[in-house]
């Protein structure tokens, strides 16, 4: 009986151990096999799905093979690289992607011309009126024209500089002459998630060129200027957006989203979006532009400040964003880009992309340094017009530290008078390290009980101090 008991236990024991096993090995292999992926399909033709083996297979003939696969699409003005990890592409059309379009108006205060094509040299159509509002359903490759709608099936071309320039205008599909109105054709995807040892499911979207470029996804309009957008498609959780790089829209009209690098589809710690794991993340060669920060195993204790108190624990294997950094005695600390404060010490966490850029949220801003910026002859003549308005405080605050007590006494020279400047032009005549000498023609006139009186001007002689010049007197 104990013989029996003892066989039984030892089989548990080797079989908790060969799952243990395989779960760490499928853990361990899945990072190498999208490194493979990246290598194999790095060549594959436009309008292919190829998978780590290197086939690629066009889209009409859809692999049954659930593995990750690499898809690459042409657009406009540049390319589409989808990365599909955890989901499979169940089906794929060229079809016509409808735009609610965006109001504009003309922001130019004039009437401003209406071209048939997307440029200056195309024909005059017709005028957008300084107070006329317009429907734009799309926009030139290299996005500077507008194709607007002048009425029920007829449009016509706007320079985009001349309109409102509204986030949502980015996410308007690229148009043609010969496009229809309302709407473009493009690559319309069906994804839908599998089994995976990968982490996350989803698709990461890369688009090459400075063009938006665009497709349907699941009946949702994407699209992704300049950089990669991850589509978490988990099979019980709502489809979730996160931007590693670049900018990306989703939606279309009033619901379109905007998304810059770092930004997600959630708001709030109470809707985090699942992102991956990094090892997947730099598996796929994906360089966020955003700082990404991901806890361990163990929980990690997030603080209302650095080193200040409790506020609450981080969820584990999470990936969250960063939007700030500080350093408080020689030791980092990130601050998390979800509801409230939460800082967390950068020695407990992970980082990937580019934390180091992040700007400090607690750096106190020095004043700005008044006549910064300001050229010599600049702050002498500020000097002169400050000096007839006996304005003291103003002629103190270019002067230097020496000349101060003297400007003071300069401000009660014309302040029973009616001065002016007459004929007043001031160069640089010399400038050596932080000394200037600035010549000025023309004179002060003054106007005391009648009597009209001159007073040359001359040379003033410069120095920098607290990053400006400032005035320290007359030179020889």
């Amino acid at each position: 009986m104990h013989k029996t008991i003892w066989i039984i236990r030892l089989f548990a024991c080797l079989l908790l151990s060969a799952l243990v096993i395989g779960v760490v090995a499928a853990q361990d292999t899945c990072p190498a096999d999208l490194s493979a992926l990246v290598e194999a399909c790095s060549a594959s033709p436009l309008g292919s799905a190829c998978t780590a083996s290197g086939d690629a297979v066009p889209l009409d003939q859809l692999p049954e093979d659930s593995a990750p696969q690499i898809i690459r699409l042409s657009g406009s003005g540049g390319d589409l690289s989808l990365t599909l990890v955890g989901v499979q592409l169940t089906a794929y059309e060229q079809g016509e992607m409808a735009s609610a379009g965006v109001e504009v108006g003309n922001a130019a205060g004039y009437n401003v011309n209406l071209r048939g094509g997307p440029g200056s040299n195309f024909d005059v159509v017709g005028i957008m009126r300084f107070d006329e509002r317009l429907i734009a359903d799309g926009q030139s490759a290299d996005g500077a024209w507008l194709r607007v709608q002048v009425e029920e099936g007829v449009v016509a071309w706007v320079s985009k500089s001349l309109v409102s320039n509204l986030p949502e205008l980015a996410g308007l599909p690229v148009v043609d002459a010969n496009s229809p109105a309302g709407g473009a054709v493009g690559h319309v995807l069906t994804l839908a998630p599998v089994e995976s040892d990968c982490g996350e499911s989803g698709a990461y979207i890369t688009a090459s060129g400075e063009s938006a470029q665009r497709l349907t996804i699941n009946d949702v309009p994407v699209s992704v200027t300049a950089g990669t957008l991850f589509v978490g498609l988990g099979e019980d959780t709502e489809t979730s957006y996160f931007a590693f790089s670049g900018s990306s829209a989703v939606g279309t009209g009033d619901a379109q989203l905007s998304l810059a690098a770092g930004q997600s589809s959630a708001s709030s710690i109470d809707a985090l979006p699942s992102l991956p794991p990094f090892e997947q993340i730099t598996a796929l060669g994906i360089e966020p532009e955003a700082c990404l920060v991901a806890v361990g195993a163990s929980p990690v204790t997030a603080l209302t400040e650095p080193d200040g108190d409790f506020n609450f624990t981080l969820a584990e294997d999470v990936t969250y964003t960063a939007d700030g950094l500080t350093t408080v005695e020689d030791a980092a600390w990130l601050h998390l880009a979800i509801r409230g404060d939460a800082w967390v010490s950068a020695a407990e966490v992970s980082t990937l992309g580019a934390c180091e850029a992040l700007p400090d949220p607690l750096a106190v801003e020095a004043p700005p340094v008044f006549g910064a910026g300001l050229s010599p002859e600049q702050i002498i003549y500020n000097y002169l017009n400050a000096r007839i308005a006996a304005d003291a405080r103003q002629m103190q605050a270019l002067s230097c530290a020496s000349w101060d007590q003297q400007a003071a006494l300069q401000s009660q020279s014309f302040r029973a008078m009616r001065a002016e400047l007459l004929n007043v032009a001031c160069s640089t005549v010399s400038q050596s390290g932080g000394n200037a000498v600035v010549h000025c023609d023309g004179v002060i006139q003054t106007e005391y009980n009648g009597e009209l009186r001159q007073w040359e001007l001359g040379n003033y002689a410069l120095t920098q101090e607290s990053g400006a010049w400032r005035m320290c007197g007359e030179a020889g």
